[in-house]
């Protein structure tokens, strides 16, 4: 194991990144947890290699087909089962597009933002000394001190404080 796989372990240790979820309409319950990256990016490729399968181009007229089709395929990886959560709830996303309606994609997904939201950093929880450090760095355009936040976190920063700004 690196050094880096282990301190990301630790830092991990104790948190819990999973929540316990009703599937819509019901009181049937499953775990849902957060993807990895290389999860959302295998979720992205089975949607694209789908959308081929059926011979449509990727765009305008196909990308709420497409987005939809990740949001399937990052749900059959997300949804655990109850029981034994290191195992999912479905096979594959076509076992779970096959047996779901639109509206319960919908639902599902909503629960998969509000997880991700609850368990990943925002601009929430920057103190108010990093606010102010990120707000005088672009003043100064200080473009290398910026990036080291993060294109995540920054973009974040900047909806929220926009949306601020507007209020």
């Amino acid at each position: 194991m690196s050094r880096g796989l282990k301190f990301i372990q630790d830092a991990k240790a104790g948190i819990d990144f999973t929540r316990s979820v009703k599937f819509p309409g019901t009181d049937h319950e499953f775990i849902m947890r957060p993807l990895a990256i290389d999860e959302e990016d295998r979720a992205t490729a089975t949607a694209y290699h789908y959308l081929q399968e059926l011979k449509l181009p990727r765009d305008m007229y196909t990308a709420a087909m497409f987005t939809d089709e990740e949001m399937i395929e990052a749900l059959a990886i997300a949804c655990r089962d109850p029981d034994d959560p290191s195992q999912p709830l479905f096979r594959t996303g076509n076992e779970l597009r096959k047996n779901i309606t639109k509206p319960i994609l919908n639902k599902l997904m909503a629960e998969y933002v509000a997880l991700v939201n609850d368990t990943n950093p925002s601009v929430d929880d920057l103190t108010a000394v990093e606010t102010e450090e990120i707000t005088e760095l672009l003043k100064k355009k200080e473009k290398e001190a910026l990036i080291a936040y993060g294109s995540r976190l920054l973009a974040t920063y900047m909806l929220t404080t926009a949306s601020q700004a507007g209020d």
